[in-house]
């Protein structure tokens, strides 16, 4: 007999089974239904967890999110002792994800454009990525340094074009990560 999952045990299940839905058959293929289905589960478990399908959508979004700036503030804290070294573990951090969840979130992302209290949802994720390279790099920084936001976008944006790249499998893991660094590296160095 299977014993039954704690809340947040359940919780992580779903969204991880949310995520290879999308991977497998796209964003329309995602229902809360189909979850539940997947999951082996009745359907008011996953309505009692996520209310409806654009709650579902978002909650992949923050999470996968909430997930990036975890592994990234560990890997800082573990890893980097001078600037390069962060450079590199945000490099690293940020391919991880994008290996793990870029596709489904570019999708989720799209998904999500449909609702119009998400319509700027891009902004959202450059606000967050913008934010999370800043805090990684400004402890090895000289004092009083700060990233120029102009900067920080530029990295966002040409960070963005490569991971996509490499998720229509035009670019390796490695040279995502060789070439982000090199442009961190060139953009921010004084």
């Amino acid at each position: 007999m299977k014993s039954r999952l704690h809340k947040d045990e359940r919780y992580e299940q779903l969204l991880e089974l949310a995520h290879q839905i999308i991977d497998e058959a796209g964003t329309d293929a995602l229902t809360l239904i189909s979850l539940a289905d997947k999951a082996g589960i009745t359907k008011p478990i996953t309505y009692r967890h996520f209310g409806n399908r654009k709650t579902l959508l978002y909650t992949l979004f923050q999470d996968t999110l909430t997930k990036l700036a975890h592994n990234m503030e560990n890997g800082i804290n573990q890893e980097a002792n001078s600037l390069d070294d962060a450079i590199q573990v945000f490099a690293k951090t940020y391919m991880k994800c994008f290996a793990e969840h870029g596709k489904s979130c570019f999708a989720v992302i799209a998904a999500l454009k449909a609702y119009p209290e998400y319509a700027m949802i891009d902004s959202e994720l450059q606000s967050f990525f913008c934010q999370t390279l800043e805090a990684s790099l400004t402890p090895f920084l000289p004092e009083n340094s700060k990233i120029p936001t102009v900067t920080l976008m530029m990295i966002f944006g040409a960070t963005c074009t490569v991971g996509g790249m490499f998720i229509n499998q035009l670019i390796t893991k490695d040279e995502v990560v060789e070439n982000v660094s090199r442009l961190i590296r060139k953009l921010i160095e004084p």
